[in-house]
């Protein structure tokens, strides 16, 4: 019998009633986008040698706090993974087969269901809640990658079980050539790779009566975004940088979007926009100059105040 692959796990999502509480009513469970892969999966028990004096030999190990960390990586494909950072969204019908979800609100729970297919193993890592969402469509690779981490609260399984079957993806999956970025209503050109990162400062929050967390804080939203264009003009980009024409002055912020549209209508239509507000120009750096064989270059660091996604699509109700 050949060794136990990656394949042969069945990885799903489900969204959770609350905090490690079992999964919503009419929550079916479903796969965040294509090439789906768990990169981290861990479980610390942060134990505790305890010594009596006069020996430097430990007579008991008491567990502490468990703590449980979580990252899966996809294709982007639908944007349902985004309630896990920005909440449930509101949605609106558009009137020609389409509807718009706009996601504009705070991490909620879901659980991890990974189907061990070979021995007929569910586990359930439960009480999974965003810490960091990015996404990274990049010239180099033919999909734009999302990438999730967080943590859980609590896991188990079931055994023998009756495994949940590996949900399907309904949507096209979207790459850098579905992709514009706009600054201030301008396009930018020759755009070879964006990263945008939602952090949410999400954290565990323990209290008397057990070791696992029995609530979650959400922090500061502080979403990032970095990206590189090919150089022509540096003018334009060193204005915005320094506030001023040929000086160093005062920045002001200016809107963004990044928006993904995968050119189809109706049913077919997967549109996903990172609205983003209030963009600060924080860095600037050029490579290239002087080198024959590299292309000028400019990497721009932006911080951003607020992120809003709408996605359009031929749901009339998200995941």
């Amino acid at each position: 019998m050949p060794v136990t692959t990656g394949s042969d796990v069945i990885i799903n999502m489900q969204w959770e009633s609350a905090l490690a509480d079992g999964a919503e009513a009419d929550a079916d469970p479903f796969v965040p986008g294509g090439n789906a892969v768990m990169d981290t999966n861990e479980v610390t028990n942060n134990g505790t040698r305890i010594y009596l004096p006069a020996s430097n030999r430990a007579f008991d190990i008491k567990p502490g706090t468990f703590e449980g960390a979580w990252a899966i990586s996809f294709d982007l494909t639908s944007p349902w993974f985004l309630r896990a950072i920005l909440g449930s969204p509101t949605t609106v019908d558009n009137g020609d087969g389409t509807y718009t979800h706009t996601y504009d609100g705070d991490p909620e729970p879901f659980q991890l269901l990974e189907g061990y297919e070979g021995a007929g193993v569910e586990r359930g890592v439960a009480g999974c809640i965003a810490q960091n969402v990015t996404v990274d469509p990049t010239v180099d690779e033919d999909t734009a990658r999302v990438t999730m981490e967080g943590f859980f609260v609590d896991d188990g399984y079931d055994t023998p079980a009756s495994l949940t079957s590996q949900a399907e993806i309904s949507k096209s999956v979207l790459g850098y050539e579905h992709a514009t970025l706009s600054l201030d209503g301008t396009e930018e050109k020759i755009v070879r790779d964006a990263s945008l990162s939602l952090s949410a400062n999400t954290r565990p929050y323990d209290g008397f009566g057990q070791r696992t967390s029995i609530d979650y804080f959400v922090g500061a939203f502080e979403p990032t975004i970095d990206y590189t264009k090919v150089e022509d003009d540096p003018s334009p980009t060193l204005d915005d940088v320094y506030g001023a024409s040929g000086s160093v002055g005062t920045p002001s912020t200016k809107p963004l979007t990044l928006p993904f549209d995968n050119g189809e209508t109706g049913s077919a239509t997967n549109e996903i926009e990172f609205g983003c507000s209030l963009t600060f120009p924080e860095s600037r750096s050029e490579d290239g100059a002087g080198d024959s064989d590299a292309a000028l270059e400019q990497t721009l660091n932006r911080i951003i105040g607020d992120v809003v996604v709408d996605a359009t699509n031929g749901n009339a109700t998200a995941v």
